[in-house]
């Protein structure tokens, strides 16, 4: 065998030993892919909102003060999914399904004359009474009550009260400016966008803290008052 010969036998055998190695390392790359992807997922600080001050417990053990928590980080960039503006022109007509919204009209140049206007049908539709509204659309949700059964309004629509709360809020008095946070929040968890408290705990926060200063399980082992309360309401709007 000449040199020559003897030179494309040696890089023949090289050639031979890397394709060996590659198919090693495909093999040990493909029967290992799982689990180090998984363990980057599962460390991720956005997995399952972990480190999310949107969530309850993102508040929990903090101290409060100034309608703020201390401790915490008020992100500018982070959205929490609940939503204030239902009554807004441009959403008053996207509301979560079964909830139409019905404002009451006082009709100005007619004495004791009320209508209900109700947006969230197409074309807009006035009715003369709440009565008609309820007939024309079986199974709807629009009154407060329907919502939170211990207020005591019993016609009070929920787009009125969501409206006052967008249009004064500034001027509003502390109960009526709760209802409309925890009927944004309602809403808002009815139609999936906010997820850091069921429906159930939302019509009991609402129960206890518009009634009492009592306080409140919000979850296993961590008990919140109104003021604790108040400064995760402060964080939800300000991240909405």
């Amino acid at each position: 065998m000449n040199n020559s010969e003897q030179k494309l036998e040696k890089q023949s055998d090289e050639l031979g030993s890397q394709v060996d190695v590659d198919k090693t390392k495909r093999k040990f790359s493909k029967a290992g892919m799982a689990v180090p992807v998984l363990m980057t997922l599962a460390n991720r600080p956005a997995w399952g909102n972990a480190n999310t001050q949107c969530q309850v417990s993102g508040f929990n053990s903090l101290a409060v003060g100034g309608n703020k928590v201390s401790g915490v980080i008020y992100k500018s960039d982070e959205s929490c999914g609940a939503r204030f503006d239902w009554a807004a022109n441009g959403n008053r007509n996207n509301w979560p399904m079964s909830y139409i919204a019905v404002d009451k009209k006082n009709n100005k140049t007619t004495t004791n004359i009320v209508t209900y206007t109700v947006y969230s049908s197409d074309p807009k539709v006035v009715y003369l009474s709440l009565a008609e509204v309820e007939t024309a659309n079986p199974g709807s949700t629009f009154r407060v009550k329907d919502i939170f059964p211990s207020y005591p309004d019993a016609d009070k629509t929920i787009y009125d009260a969501l409206r006052k709360y967008i249009n004064t809020n500034n001027q509003l008095g502390a109960k009526q400016k709760f209802l409309g946070q925890m009927l944004s929040l309602y809403m808002s968890s009815d139609n999936g966008q906010f997820s850091a408290l069921s429906k159930l705990q939302i019509v009991d926060l609402y129960d206890i803290f518009n009634s009492s200063g009592g306080s409140y399980e919000i979850t296993p082992g961590v008990t919140w008052t109104r003021i604790e309360f108040d400064a995760y309401l402060y964080y939800l709007e300000t991240h909405i």
